[in-house]
Order: structure tokens, then C-alpha cells, then sequence
């Protein structure tokens, strides 16, 4: 087979893969969907239980110091407000022990943000700025990780084969280049292309949360883009768009399985100079004993011809 017929069959293999792809992925949204659905309705109750109890007391403790403040002298009122903010502050705390830690009118536990926490329990990346704090919700996670997991793991496997295949594709493109690796989905390019289209893949991500999120900068968008691509996930920095948070989800989803192969690259490169180097410091050191033990046995004899000499005189 030519080279030619080869790489139309190669096309033909990709866009096979990507069809393919495209269903798991259709199949990976409808499971977050419902994941949205379920946390929503576990955690959406809770939450708004405890911020109209806050907002009550707030209510209350603002409309008892107006109401005294007409009728009552300095030291009493301040002895009411007192009683008020004292009452307020442990309406909060209870409020915060329960997961809640904001108070404004924005919900914690909206429909996408549910739906992004749903994906960031099936990628594992688990940022941390929401959590469960309900038995239900708790349950829930683990019950949607045991699932979801192995579901996202399959779909960026796919992501993978694609992106490896398409790369080839896009590499071997030229005349001169068809010779560097056989144009299949075994992820097995050079280091240096591998890490370039890691680092181009990554930039791109840095220039969109740069210019969406302002006040994160450059080097906090390519920070946000690495610990996500990582599984790191610390939390610290999350888009504050529900939506732009979704969608960052499906940048993330080629950006781990990116990551996974290219460590695999690297990893392998890795494991070879170890090898290397682990193979000539064993046989350094098996040189030295050799030469020890040889140096050992020459003494020996030395004193045993010594001793011989001396009985015969």
C-alpha cells in the first residue's frame, strides 16, 4: 500500500473516531446533566433552608434596632443591639457549618454550577470550591464517582486515539515526514513534539481565561490551566461564570487525555536513562567489587607464601 492510499485511510479512521467520540461525548453531557439534576435537588434545599434563616435574622435584627432606637436610651439600645448581632453571628455560624458560605442572592447550588461539580467529581480534577454537605449529596458523590469515573476515563481514552491520529495526520503532512512513525493511534512522538503541543495546547487555554477572567492575569490563567490539566485542582482560582465553567470542562477533557500521553512519553523517556544509568552504576559497582575481591585473594597468597617461606627456614 502507497503512502498515499495509506493516509486517505487514516482520514477515513479519523473521522470514524470522531463520530464515535462525538457519541460517548453526547453520552458524558446527558450523565453530568442528571448529575446536575441530583446534586441540585440534594443540596439546592439545604441551602436555601439556611440563607432564608439568615436573612430573616438579619431582617429582624435590622427592623428590632430601628424600632428601639425611637423609644429606648443609649444604654438599653446598645444592650439590645448586643443581644441582636450575638444572635446574627450564630445564625451565620450554623449557616456556615452547614456548607453555606455565601449570603447573597446567588445560589451556591445552581443547575450549572451542580452540573460543573458533576464534572469535576467524573474528572477527578475536584476543586474543592463546592462540596456536599448533606447524607444525600454525599451519597450521591460517591455513587456518581464510582460510575462516572470509569465513564469519563473510556470517553478520554477516545479523546486520545483522536488527538493522536490527527496529529499524525497534521505532522506527517509533508513528503519528508511520512517516515518518522507509523500513522496509527500509539501516542509514540517525539518528546520535544509532544511537549511543544502540550505547551501550544496549554497556551491556548491561558489566552482564553486571560481575556475571559481579567483580574486572574497571565500567570494565574496558565496556573488555572495546569493544575486542571493535572488533576490538581486546588480551588483556589475557578471561572466565576457557571457557563464559562461548563464549557471549560470540554477544553479540560482533551487537555487530560493530552497530558496523560504526553507524561506517558515522558515517562518512557524517563524510565530508559534510568535504565541506562541504573545498568552502569551496577556495573561500576560490580567492577569495584571485583577488583576488591581480586586485591583479596592476591593478599591471601601473599601471606601464605610468606608463612610457607618462613617454616622452610
Amino acid at each position: 500500500m502507497s503512502d498515499d492510499e495509506e493516509r486517505a485511510k487514516q482520514k477515513q479512521l479519523l473521522r470514524k473516531g470522531v463520530k464515535h467520540l462525538c457519541v460517548r461525548l453526547f453520552i458524558l453531557f446527558v450523565f453530568c446533566a442528571i448529575g446536575g439534576f441530583l446534586f441540585r435537588w440534594a443540596e439546592g434545599r439545604r441551602e436555601l433552608e439556611y440563607k432564608c434563616g439568615v436573612k430573616k435574622v438579619r431582617r429582624d435584627f435590622l427592623e428590632s434596632l430601628w424600632q428601639a432606637s425611637r423609644f429606648m436610651g443609649e444604654d438599653d439600645w446598645k444592650s439590645l443591639a448586643r443581644r441582636r448581632l450575638l444572635k446574627f453571628e450564630d445564625e451565620l455560624h450554623t449557616a456556615f457549618d452547614a456548607g453555606i458560605n455565601s449570603y447573597s442572592g446567588i445560589k451556591t447550588w445552581s443547575y450549572l454550577n451542580s452540573v460543573f461539580y458533576s464534572m469535576t467529581v467524573m474528572t477527578t480534577i475536584g476543586y474543592g470550591h463546592i462540596s456536599p454537605v448533606t447524607f444525600l449529596g454525599k451519597l450521591f458523590t460517591i455513587i456518581y464517582a464510582l460510575i462516572g469515573i470509569p465513564i469519563f476515563t473510556v470517553v478520554m481514552i477516545d479523546a486520545g486515539k483522536v488527538l493522536t491520529r490527527a496529529l499524525k495526520l497534521f505532522l506527517t503532512r509533508k513528503e519528508e515526514n511520512r517516515r518518522l512513525f507509523d500513522l496509527n493511534d500509539d501516542f509514540n512522538l517525539p518528546l520535544r513534539t509532544a511537549v511543544s503541543v502540550l505547551m501550544a495546547y496549554s497556551l491556548i487555554g491561558t489566552v482564553f481565561f486571560y481575556l475571559w477572567e481579567t483580574d486572574w492575569g497571565l500567570m494565574g490563567s496558565f496556573y488555572f490551566v495546569f493544575i486542571s490539566t493535572s488533576t490538581i485542582g486546588f480551588g483556589d482560582l475557578v471561572p466565576e461564570s457557571p457557563l464559562i465553567a461548563v464549557l471549560s470542562s470540554l477544553y479540560f477533557l482533551f487537555g487530560l487525555a493530552l497530558t496523560s500521553l504526553c507524561i506517558g512519553v515522558i515517562q518512557e523517556k524517563l524510565e530508559k536513562h534510568l535504565n541506562n544509568l541504573t545498568g552502569k552504576i551496577s556495573s561500576t559497582l560490580a567492577m569495584q567489587v571485583d577488583s576488591s575481591e581480586g586485591s583479596s585473594v592476591e593478599a591471601t597468597n601473599e601471606n601464605s607464601g610468606d608463612k610457607n617461606h618462613s617454616k622452610t627456614e
